[in-house]
């Protein structure tokens, strides 16, 4: 296990090296730039030579590689041209916001969407409730912004139940935890319906399989009712598929929480890479991408040791073995 993590860890630079590297030439050849969001759109010829000279945007493409990339490897992820700071210090102002959604959705969409699979699941030969399958499938295929909107317009707008925007009631003078609660029920939940659809949906499809196999009828044979043989026994096979697309499915999360943050006007990483690309804020645009990477290399990484925890036929250990000997 430990030479499997330590050669983990050591293949992720190289990642973040090929994704920051595409990144960084598709932003500076798409057309336009950051001289026009900097100088505006009326200003002198003078003037956009000086802001180009300052931030080093005469310089060849490969030069500003080259720079950029020399800085990421000690640690600099530049400054903002937008917010005239650096880029970690911006993401990190801005992480708790998208933070405070993404892991409370993933947390419901794991536990709701496991109860809905594992209750969907049906013994072989009994007759199927096709109702919590049509239901998570209408809530995978409706897009998250939909769904955003939706909640707003019925449980805010209609019914008053909950605030329509931001974090904090701007009236309070102090923050109030149980404020800051309510204002994150709603992109909680419209961030996650999507992942608690397609938890429920992958789940039953592996418990279907699974409780047909020669194991389950042992079970059932023994005497084990169909509920408990298939919460002991078919569950923990069936989990290996579904942390395999979950812990896959982490850079989506963080796609949907741009959505429910443009929405729900919520000053998270959703809407600060939205504002940086508009201004062209190429720095703060790279950052984020590298981050939200590099969020989605250790989500991933988790997965496989969750994978080899639950299901040992994963024989990390056994690899290792192989490879020594």
């Amino acid at each position: 296990m430990g030479r499997y993590l330590l050669r983990r860890l050591l293949q992720m630079p190289f990642g973040l090296a090929v994704v920051g590297s595409l990144a960084f030439l598709l932003i500076h050849l798409a057309p336009g730039g950051p001289v026009t969001a900097l100088s505006g759109e009326y200003a002198t010829a003078e003037l956009r030579q000086e802001i180009e000279r300052r931030y080093g945007l005469d310089r060849p493409l490969a030069e500003r590689y080259l720079a950029w990339a020399g800085a990421v490897l000690s640690g600099d992820l530049g400054r903002s041209y937008l917010h005239k700071a650096p880029v970690a210090d911006v993401i990190l102002e801005r992480l708790p916001a998208t933070l405070s959604i993404v892991l409370p959705a993933a947390f419901l969409s794991l536990l709701l969407g496991g109860a809905i699979g594992l209750l969907a699941t049906r013994a072989p030969g009994a007759p199927r409730n096709m109702l919590a399958p049509v239901l998570a499938l209408m809530g995978h295929m409706m897009p998250t912004f939909w769904i955003a909107q939706g909640l707003v317009l019925l449980f805010a707008l209609k019914l008053g139940w909950f605030p329509v925007q931001g974090l904090d009631d701007p009236r309070a003078i102090r923050p109030e935890l149980g404020d800051r609660l309510r204002h994150l029920v709603l992109p909680v939940t419209a961030l996650a319906i999507h992942q608690l659809a397609m938890m429920a949906l992958i789940l039953r499809a592996a418990l279907q399989a699974e409780v047909a196999r020669p194991y389950m009828v042992t079970a059932l044979a023994k005497g084990l009712d169909f509920p408990r043989a298939r919460r002991r026994h078919a569950l923990v096979n069936a989990l290996h598929p579904v942390l395999a697309v979950m812990g896959g499915r982490i850079g989506a999360t963080f796609v949907g929480a741009i959505a429910v943050e443009i929405v729900f006007a919520l000053p998270g990483l959703g809407r600060l890479i939205v504002s940086a690309a508009i201004n062209r804020d190429h720095p703060l645009v790279l950052g984020i991408a590298l981050a939200v990477c590099a969020a989605a290399m250790l989500g991933n990484l988790l997965t496989d040791l969750m994978m080899n925890r639950f299901d040992p036929r994963m024989a990390i250990d056994r690899d290792e073995t192989s490879h020594a000997a």
